[in-house]
């Protein structure tokens, strides 16, 4: 664990470079499977309406099948139903909910199934007159290109979502800017942008405010699976563990006793549930009832905390980590608290931060959330 470095806006590192070039790449892959799932379309449209092998941009109005042409569409159902019964159930639909469950609920994780499966039965579904578009096919194929290249790199769970994203994100819905900007490509019409925006950000906000659910999360939330699409900041973010731990610290030494330890820190005062355990003044571990009788039915009774505080490197706290870093390690090692030093080679304890103490980070959110008051006013000079 390093010493605490200055407090940042932002939390990027050298990685982020990294994860930037990778994303590049995976755009560049995305386009070209944007470009192969075009000519799919094509191809397939001649072959379905005018019988030859060709990538010739025809329109499917043209043909002279005369009413055999209502059997089209049904005959590409049909393949496509074969290669979702035999190839993978994910190419189903538009694509775009399987591509937020992949994100939220299968770390990120795509089959390569759907990167070659998915351009293929869209191409047959459009090119037999299917009514779909290529946009949800795209995001499909695309977000699948960029799991697959993050699936060969060691990577966090987080930067497999990124670069997941990366790929799918030219095509996201749901989104008044792109709906947008989406209006405006195909238009050409500048008289047109400033009534886009109104209209793309009114009804926005009512499917905000009038639908539970949206086309996209529907199906997933049809599987049991909740989604929660409120933007906001983690508290536990915004708060340095100086800033919410106990500076008042009782401890243990490591030269006394089990039996001293137990009955002076755990016998009918006990305060809390596991003290910071000091060997030479230096931070040398943690301690609670468990581990005490433990060693007591295991040890000779005099023996000595020193004893049972281990050799590695005890667990701890920087006074400027974010208490969502703290969180989570109290989380990864299944803890209820740590001490709080300055310099983790040299461990002088300053503080002990517990589960507890990360709750009050929340409570100033409640606040300003949720607690109504008026600054001016009768209703203000009465309630001072």
């Amino acid at each position: 664990m390093q010493a605490s470095l200055p407090r940042r806006d932002f939390s990027g590192d050298l990685r982020l470079l990294r994860i930037a070039a990778l994303a590049a790449v995976i755009g560049a892959f995305s386009t070209l499977a944007a470009r192969v799932l075009l000519l799919l379309i094509r191809f397939f449209t001649d072959l379905f309406f005018y019988g030859r092998f060709s990538l010739a941009e025809l329109s499917p109005a043209d043909n002279r099948l005369g009413a055999w042409v209502i059997l089209v569409p049904a005959i590409g159902g049909l393949l496509i139903g074969l290669i979702a019964r035999f190839g993978t159930e994910q190419i189903r639909g538009h694509g775009i909910p399987e591509a937020i469950e992949a994100i939220l609920f299968k770390n990120s994780a795509m089959s390569p199934k759907v990167a070659l499966l998915k351009p293929l039965a869209s191409g047959i579904a459009i090119g037999s007159g299917g009514p779909f578009g290529a946009e949800g096919p795209i995001i499909m194929t695309s977000g699948a290109i960029g799991s697959l290249v993050a699936q060969h790199v060691r990577l966090t769970g987080g930067e497999r979502k990124t670069l997941l994203v990366a790929g799918a994100v030219a095509g996201m819905m749901n989104a008044p800017v792109m709906a947008a900007v989406f209006a405006f490509e195909v238009t050409h019409d500048g008289n047109a942008l400033l009534p886009l925006l109104a209209a793309c950000a009114g009804a926005y906000g009512f499917t905000v405010l009038s639908m539970g659910r949206s086309i996209l999360t529907e199906k997933i939330a049809r599987r049991g699976r909740h989604i929660y699409r409120e933007y906001g900041i983690d508290p536990l973010e915004r708060h340095a563990v100086a800033e919410v731990m106990t500076t008042d610290v009782e401890w243990v030494d490591a030269d006394a006793t089990a039996a001293q330890v137990l009955a002076s820190h755990f016998g009918p005062g006990q305060r809390h549930r596991a003290f910071p355990v000091l060997r030479d003044g230096l931070v040398a571990g943690m301690v609670d009832r468990g581990s005490l009788e433990h060693a007591l039915a295991r040890l000779a009774p005099d023996a000595r905390i020193r004893d049972l505080v281990g050799l590695n490197p005890p667990l701890v706290a920087l006074p400027g980590e974010t208490c969502r870093a703290v969180a989570a390690r109290l989380a990864v090692h299944k803890l209820e608290r740590l001490p709080v030093v300055a310099d983790p080679t040299a461990p002088r304890l300053l503080g002990l931060v517990s589960r507890s103490d990360l709750i009050q980070a929340t409570a100033g959110l409640h606040a300003e959330e949720h607690e109504r008051t008026a600054l001016r006013g009768a209703r203000a000079r009465g309630r001072a």
